[in-house]
């Protein structure tokens, strides 16, 4: 599958690949949001949120035939439970962004069958714990790197 979103890459792979053995047989509630100060976070579940940061755009190579793109999001990872849930919690994120850092993938186009790859990667992890409310929260920023060759065969159809 294709995405063009990459909040949702990121929140469809948390989901199809979390072990729940791993976080005591809890597994949190994972979202894709779109507007972080209107989001509004369940008091008593473990919640992902997943938002998109930015997308940035680089022509690499001769006559510029690929287009890369760096896409940058956040996963808001935060329970009310303790700190040893958050870190079972942000443990289990961080082996899934491990195990599939590199995302493969074909797709069709004028009956040609093109393939790309990406990179994913983990930019930083930020603690953003407040204990004296019971807030136990950190957040993970990912870059995705990609080659946009569809993009660029894309644009080039439309000259």
């Amino acid at each position: 599958m294709v995405y063009q979103d990459d909040a949702a890459f990121i929140r469809d792979m948390l989901k199809d690949n979390w072990i729940n053995a791993n976080t005591d047989e809890v597994k949190p509630e994972i979202i894709k949001i779109i507007d972080t100060k209107r989001q509004r976070f369940a008091q008593d579940n473990d919640t992902i949120a997943i938002y998109n940061v930015n997308t940035n755009f680089k022509d690499e190579g001769m006559g510029d035939k690929y287009r890369f793109k760096t896409y940058r999001t956040s996963t808001d990872i935060y329970t009310v439970s303790s700190s040893a849930r958050l870190y079972k919690i942000v443990k289990e994120v961080i082996r899934i962004f491990n195990t599939y850092s590199v995302i493969k993938g074909t797709f069709t186009l004028n009956s040609n069958t093109y393939s790309y790859d990406g990179i994913l990667k983990v930019d930083n992890i930020k603690e953003h714990s407040n204990k004296s409310v019971g807030l136990f929260r950190q957040t993970i920023d990912t870059i995705i790197e990609d080659d946009d060759l569809k993009g660029w065969l894309n644009e080039k159809s439309r000259i």
